[in-house]
């Protein structure tokens, strides 16, 4: 399946347009902008996007480079772990590493030197975002689950433009409480799993319109 940002008009458009031929629907331009940045914040807020770094310890060498693929931008280090001799690897405080940058790098130092050089000796845990300007929506939002999460934050955004036709200030208040739900079930599922969120529902304003014609 390869997801578009287009393919997910038909999902916002139903709850911000009217029957009315004097009510102004949102251009696709504006629904695409605002599930760009309504995925961006669904990244940021969630954490769902981890991977694991790995670099070499040199003996004595405190400063460790830290290299982002590039696209990516680094939000948080979850953890950090230092293989040990003989032992599995034990977590080292995040708090206690110092971050910098040195020839274009970032760089960490760690709370202690290291007592002898071990390839891929320290390893971090990370989330990050990615670049969301391009055509193509992003291959997680192929699993339905984030796909539905931002089209709820997007019809979140979409309510509060109170100054437009099709903004619900009403039904913004109630959506956000849905979104926060389903943020924190994705944070759950950053580091364990949970239940199917359910999709959101139709404005309450919107909803009247269509039922009184």
């Amino acid at each position: 399946m390869n997801t578009s940002w287009e393919s997910l008009i038909p999902d916002i458009l139903p709850y911000v347009a009217g029957p009315d031929e004097g009510f102004k629907r949102p251009p696709d331009g504006l629904i695409i902008h605002t599930l760009r940045r309504s995925a961006e914040f669904f990244l940021r807020s969630s954490g769902l996007l981890r991977d694991t770094y790995c670099a070499d310890v040199q003996c004595g060498v405190r400063e460790v480079p830290f290299i982002v693929p590039e696209g990516r931008e680094l939000l948080r280090i979850v953890s950090v772990k230092l293989a040990r001799e003989a032992s599995p690897c034990v977590p080292c405080g995040v708090d206690n590493v110092v971050k910098g940058v040195f020839d274009g790098h970032e760089m960490y130092t760690l709370d202690h030197e290291p007592i002898w050089d071990q390839r891929e000796g320290v390893c971090f845990e990370y989330t990050y975002t990615e670049d969301l300007s391009v055509c193509a929506a992003p291959e997680w939002m192929e699993d339905a689950r984030w796909r539905d999460t931002v089209v709820a934050i997007t019809l979140m955004r979409m309510w509060e433009m109170v100054h437009m036709d099709w903004g619900d200030m009403r039904a913004a208040a109630t959506q956000r409480l849905t979104v926060n739900k389903l943020l924190a079930y994705a944070r759950g599922v950053a580091t364990n799993h949970g239940a199917r969120p359910s999709r959101p529902r139709v404005s309450a304003k919107l909803g009247g319109m269509f039922w009184g014609v």
